[in-house]
């Protein structure tokens, strides 16, 4: 079952939902809801955390974050 994640964009943007596929202490692989782009720099909200994160990777809608 996925675990469920937000990712906050930089401004005024709504956040993007997505779903946390494997998450370690130095990153995270997520897919992510809906058609928004998303920046290279984020910010990553899971279980009440905020992390500063920076895609390392992208497949389509999936991506690697590290933090």
């Amino acid at each position: 079952m996925p675990r469920h994640g937000k990712i906050v964009l930089p401004g005024k943007a709504p956040a993007v939902d997505c779903n946390v596929l494997d998450l370690s202490a130095g990153g995270a692989c997520v897919d992510v809801h809906g058609h928004t782009a998303i920046p290279e720099r984020i910010t990553f909200v899971h279980s009440g955390q905020k992390k500063a994160s920076r895609v390392v990777w992208r497949k389509g809608r999936r991506m690697g974050l590290q933090f």
